[in-house]
């Protein structure tokens, strides 16, 4: 009986030893832990439209830049309902910059969109594919006998594009155009004492 009590005892103390000792480990492995954690993690897919991106995410690019190089993001679910109008890379004006990367559209402007304008008596033709539809913001309406009223180009993309370019949906454009050099590094800064590889189309920062 006396030995089996000792055994217990001496159990409890190794036990009660151990935790103590798994503490100081874990405390300095955590510390270690934070001392060796990297300036800056980043792992930035880069991307040329919104098909390269996951479910959720849409191809940012940035603001003016529509049809350059993008990253991956994630689209936000809800936003604040603030009238900051902005210009997106789609044509269309939205109401400000998180309800455009809602709908998955980059920024092409600050403000709302300006009107590319067609028809009319010179009968303007819209630039690439575009199509001339009324515009809604007048009081001329084509079918009740405005047949010179002019109309606003809107922008469909109706071909598919060769390899090597991409559509371009901006009223403005409405036509495909030649990629640029896909880069994932021009998207991405990295902390001092680190640099931008590409690997596999991913940017990564990683010391010098």
């Amino acid at each position: 009986m006396k030995s089996i009590a000792l055994g217990l005892i001496c159990g409890s103390f190794l036990l009660v030893a151990g935790c103590i000792a798994g503490t100081d480990v874990d405390r300095n492995g955590e510390n270690s832990a934070n001392q060796s954690e990297p300036l800056l993690e980043t792992s930035l897919r880069a991307c040329r439209s919104n098909k390269h991106c996951l479910a959720g995410e849409f191809c940012e690019t940035k603001a003016g830049d529509c049809a350059g190089v993008g990253v991956c993001t994630t689209r936000p679910i809800a936003c604040l309902q603030i009238v900051k109008p902005v210009c997106g890379c789609d044509g269309k004006t939205y109401n400000n910059e998180c309800q455009a990367a809602g709908a998955g559209v980059s920024v092409a402007s600050q403000g709302a969109c300006p009107s590319v304008l067609c028809g009319g008596i010179a009968n303007i033709p819209c630039p690439g594919l575009g199509r001339c539809v009324d515009n809604p913001n007048d009081n001329c309406d084509p079918k009740n006998g405005g047949a010179d009223c002019s109309g606003l180009c809107q922008c469909i993309q109706t071909v598919l594009c060769v390899r090597g370019s991409h559509f371009d949906s901006s009223p403005k454009v409405c036509n495909c155009v030649p990629d640029q050099p896909l880069n994932p590094c021009a998207v991405v800064r990295c902390a001092a004492g680190n640099h931008c590889v590409a690997n596999g189309g991913v940017a990564e920062c990683v010391p010098d």
